[in-house]
């Protein structure tokens, strides 16, 4: 019996050690089976995944390229906003150098515009010797009619005669008549940055003085957009 017994016994451990080593195979065959679709699916992501990006560098390059083509129309846009405000700003330039305003003119009640440019014909004529019959484009009072010395708007068909008009100032001065250049709002805003400049160089003891417009310290021109203001 106790053989018998031992014999069993042996076998069972033999049967054991076989179902064990099955079982490891079985096992083994099953794990590699799932790694190898894990595989797969790895691979089928990472060939998603870079086709995405792909894409994505694809849409950045595209996106990039129309960038850099907006830039150029804005850069295009800018320069031609530039010329045209340049246009406006020298036709507006030109267009004042006809202008003039007088100043201390007395009004008549019902005076006709008829009569308004024999004054001013005979005005000019009688203190600067100058004819203008044929000069006048325009004319009409500032202001409302409440002011019995309104400013006076001139304008005048050619820029030489009214240069030598203001240059001529000088031989006005005693008259109660004060003549100036005309200024829109744009020249006025540029007249007080001048005045602004000329004011900050004479405390600083220099010669600063304002012609045609432009701002001349020490006798040099002076660009305002520059800031620079000769020191001593």
């Amino acid at each position: 019996m106790q053989q018998l017994s031992d014999i069993i016994i042996l076998r069972l451990k033999e049967n054991n050690k076989s179902i064990v080593v099955e079982l490891q195979n079985i096992i083994a065959d099953e794990i590699n089976k799932a790694l190898e679709i894990f595989k797969k699916d790895i691979i089928v992501e990472i060939d998603i995944i870079s086709e995405q990006s792909n894409q994505r560098k694809l849409n950045i390059l595209r996106i990039d390229i129309e960038i850099e083509n907006l830039k150029e129309e804005n850069v295009k846009l800018s320069n031609e906003i530039k010329n045209i405000e340049r246009k406006i700003t020298t036709n507006t330039t030109e267009n004042n150098g006809k202008k003039l305003v007088i100043y201390g003119l007395g009004e008549y009640g019902h005076e006709t515009e008829q009569d308004l440019y024999g004054r001013l014909i005979h005005m000019f004529y009688e203190i600067l010797n100058i004819d203008i019959r044929d000069a006048i484009e325009e004319v009409y009072k500032i202001g409302k009619n409440f002011n019995t010395k309104r400013p006076l708007f001139l304008k005048l068909v050619c820029k030489k005669l009214v240069k030598h008009i203001i240059d001529n100032n000088i031989y006005i001065r005693g008259t109660q008549i004060y003549i100036s250049e005309f200024l829109d709002e744009n020249s006025r805003r540029e007249r007080r940055k001048l005045r602004h400049e000329m004011i900050a160089a004479r405390k600083q003891g220099l010669h600063a003085v304002i012609r045609s417009n432009e701002l001349y310290i020490e006798s040099k021109k002076i660009k305002i957009q520059q800031n620079l203001i000769p020191k001593r």
